[in-house]
């Protein structure tokens, strides 16, 4: 049928080659392909905003307007469906109020329930009231509850000190007395300037320890408590001080006290910043974390007080909601019970039920978000829906990939057409129908290299996706590990169950597990315990902070030989600019409108701000004068525009050895098609962790350092990952270890040595199923892991 097709003509997004595709109405459709090769462009950037607009056109009965000059290029599109776009992005979700439980509507549901369900308590005596909310022993009626009283976000109900947060920002005593070890001597001595350890305050903390028999040199794990509070928050005895030939009477303030003081009244922006290195948030005293008054804090349904139930996991929340179905008291809620009970077997089904709705959503991966989000999705019984997924199975275990599968089929079989940018194999085989973007990435991509069912792909000879079904080998030789680099002993924290694990040295060391099951918990305990005896560089998968004009340029550190070679071409040319005119983050020659970012961003009240061209500078970033100025025929405005493969034949053998080194490394990472003037707040998680690694071998040249890298692999499909153990092989090679914590099975399959934890996730997991050589857990291995690997040899290594 005409109509059974969605249709894109004449797409140029920024790589896309003009391309046209059709995408089957009412089938799950995977698209794949290499890093960079336009998947993200063709769906998100393109199908998405391009049926966005048409939606609001026809809601509206006007035109919305994208932006004068919209980020997307395409002829047309035909058949498009009113599009719901599942993403990764966790920026829209950075308020301290903004958790699992507001975010899937869990929240909501549970304030009626407690409302409808609990009796309200005595103000007098805090006891439960009858029916007719009176208590008799006291003679007083209490007020009926209602929904608002149990949200932290009304007045009715938040807490009147933290204001609903249930956390406050303070000094912290683990930040002044990181080790309890230290002496009084060492806490002062390493304090940081322009906090406390001034001389007055040092002098009247001397009469202090006078007064009490303590000497400099005991460990501040040994001193009273009595003395321990006095450090921290003061005493009342007073003492006299002669300084400068002035007698004085002073007491010692504490260290805590004086500082809290100090940061009220400074007017000194670095002085500031060092009182600030010694904050944390820390646990609001009088909710303790709850978020509510105390009386709503106390008001309990099934025995279980609101903030009780909210920090459940998900598992134990399903059970709750259970019980209460067959809790007769509960019976007012019926409706109430059955939302959250679909609300929660969604979440539960796709894996995050090792998290609780207390949970912030900015602390979430962006796999555990777009799961979160899919089961909101499951809820709403849309029909008729285009919804565009990006890369869902992030972050999970192979065993936990088949729930997400079966989620998006039931979205598919419910009437919606389902689009999905992936890279797992599992989810490609059972789609209906497969495109493949490549051949390769960035100027290299940008075509639709091959598309049909999953049989007809197997039977072409170009499918790049085909060939990584096709059998594969090992990717590199196995090494013996080292001797102990570490060897960690009674780790209980979070989810983690006494456990002990020793690290070997000068091998690549994978770190395995369903999601939840202690892995980032593991690695972070690690490196708190290493971090002080060696060099340890921890590269993770979050967004990397900066202003919005940072750019891969800036980052790898290339921007200042690239700034002096048009400085100088500058003095040839007598233009008489100086080095800081090339440069976008001063003033003078960047474009002042857009402040050398190059975009105007657009204020969207009810969506994510949009962002369009500069008008002044057409992008360029630089005043026109500026642009006059040209190397090679090759303006600063070129160079930005340039890819870091593009920029690398550019530059050849100049002498310029920093951005050759940067260059190097961005191709050698698979990197080769950013941009250089990129910003880095557009890459993804796993782009941002390569650029990180890149950052982190400018620097210097590493050897016997500890390298934990956090699910490198994301993003990746199989085609990509060789260069990504190469690298890898280099810096074990160098003299180094390297640590991944990882779900791809092509990297566990190489590596030397596995720490595999579970069986399970959130408090069924946290122990050690494996630790040990790679050979050894290929014939003696268990667990979920073990039999996943199994399966994935037999399909792609067997003979």
């Amino acid at each position: 049928m005409e109509n059974s097709y969605i249709e894109i003509h004449g797409a140029r997004t920024n790589n896309l080659k003009n391309i046209s595709v059709r995408i089957p109405r009412g089938k799950l459709t995977v698209v794949c392909g290499k890093s960079g090769s336009g998947k993200s462009t063709l769906v998100m950037q393109t199908l998405f905003r391009f049926a966005r607009k048409v939606y609001l056109d026809a809601l509206s009965g006007s035109s919305f307007s994208d932006g004068e000059g919209a980020d997307y290029e395409v002829n047309y599109i035909k058949n498009i469906q009113p599009p719901v776009a599942v993403e990764q992005r966790r920026r829209r979700y950075n308020n301290p109020r903004s958790t699992i439980g507001t975010l899937s509507g869990t929240d909501a549901l549970l304030r009626v329930l407690f409302a409808v369900c609990a009796r309200p308590l005595c103000p007098l005596c805090g006891r439960e009231t009858d029916e007719e909310y009176f208590c008799a022993d006291c003679g007083c009626f209490a007020e009926k509850l209602t929904p608002r009283q149990f949200s932290p976000s009304a007045r009715e109900g938040r807490c009147l000190i933290c204001d609903g947060i249930g956390r406050l920002i303070g000094f912290s005593e683990e930040k002044i007395v990181p080790d309890a070890s230290l002496t009084l001597t060492a806490i002062w001595d390493t304090a940081r300037k322009n906090t406390f350890s001034i001389p007055s305050n040092r002098s009247a903390f001397e009469k202090l320890m006078d007064c009490y028999g303590i000497e400099w040199d005991t460990p501040f794990a040994s001193l009273p408590e009595e003395f321990k509070k006095k450090f921290f928050y003061g005493s009342e005895e007073t003492f006299a001080i002669r300084m400068k030939k002035v007698t004085n009477q002073v007491r010692h303030q504490g260290v805590i006290s004086y500082m809290e003081a100090q940061y009220k009244k400074t007017t000194s922006a670095e002085r500031r910043k060092d009182l600030e290195g010694y904050m944390e948030s820390v646990e609001c005293p009088e909710c303790r974390g709850g978020k509510l008054k105390k009386e709503s804090l106390l008001v309990r349904v099934g025995g279980k007080t609101y903030y009780e139930v909210q920090n459940m996991p998900l598992r134990r929340l399903a059970r709750y909601v259970e019980e209460l179905e067959r809790d007769k008291s509960a019976s007012p809620a019926e409706d109430i019970i059955k939302d959250l009970q679909r609300k929660t077997g969604n979440m539960c089904r796709l894996s995050t039920g090792y998290l609780s709705i207390n949970r912030p959503v900015g602390t979430l991966s962006g796999g555990e978000l777009q799961r979160i989000l899919i089961a909101q999705h499951l809820t709403s019984e849309l029909t008729g829906v285009m919804y565009l997924f990006d890369e869902p199975t992030m972050g999970l275990h192979d065993s936990d990939v088949s729930f997400v599968i079966e989620t998006m089929k039931l979205l598919r079989d419910m009437g919606n057409t389902v689009l999905v940018i992936e890279h797992s194999e599992q989810v490609i085989k059972e789609a209906d129908y497969i495109i493949e973007t490549g051949p390769g990435a960035g100027i290299y991509g940008g075509k639709i290299w091959s598309f049909g069912t999953f049989e007809e792909l197997m039977r072409m000879g170009n499918s790049l996706m085909a060939e990584s079904f096709r059998g594969r080998r090992l990717l590199r030789s196995r090494m013996e590990p080292g001797e102990v680099l570490a060897a960690v002993e009674g780790l209980t924290v979070h989810n983690l169950q006494n456990l002990s694990v020793e690290i070997p040295s000068r091998v690549l060391i994978s770190i395995t597990g369903v999601s939840g099951s202690g892995k980032s918990s593991l690695m972070e305990e690690v490196y708190e315990r290493l971090r002080h005896e060696r060099e340890i560089v921890y590269i993770e998968q979050n967004p990397i902070k900066g202003s919005s004009r940072s750019n891969i340029m800036t980052y790898t550190g290339c921007s200042d030989e690239i700034r002096n070679i048009f400085f100088q071409e500058s003095q040839k040319g007598g233009y008489g600019f100086s080095r800081s005119d090339f440069s976008i983050h001063v003033p003078g020659g960047r474009c002042e409108k857009c402040r050398g970012t190059g975009e105007m961003e657009i204020e969207m009240y009810y969506m994510e701000n949009e962002k369009t061209e500069c008008d002044a500078c057409g992008g360029k970033r630089f005043t026109e004068e500026i642009i006059q100025v040209c190397h090679n025929g090759l303006s600063i405005a070129d160079i930005y525009a340039l890819s870091a493969e593009e920029a690398f034949f550019f530059f050849g053998q100049e002498e310029n050895g920093t951005i050759r080194k940067a260059l190097q490394y961005l191709k050698d990472f698979g990197l080769g098609y950013l941009k250089l003037g990129q910003t880095t707040d557009t890459l993804s998680g796993g782009e941002a962790q390569r650029l990180h690694l890149i950052a982190e071998l400018m620097r210097e040249k590493r050897k016997s350092t500890l390298f934990i890298f956090d699910e490198p692999s994301s993003g990746l499909n199989y085609s990509d990952t060789g260069y990504l153990i190469r690298l890898f092989d280099g810096l074990i090679e160098a003299g180094n270890t390297v640590i991944t914590i990882e779900h791809n099975m092509d990297i566990i399959y190489n590596s030397d040595y596995l720490v595999d934890l579970g069986p399970g996730a959130g408090a069924e997991g946290g122990r050690i199923v494996y630790s040990g050589r790679m050979e050894d857990f290929l014939i003696h291995g268990t667990g979920r892991t073990f039999a996943c690997l199994k399966k994935h040899i037999k399909e792609h290594y067997a003979s």
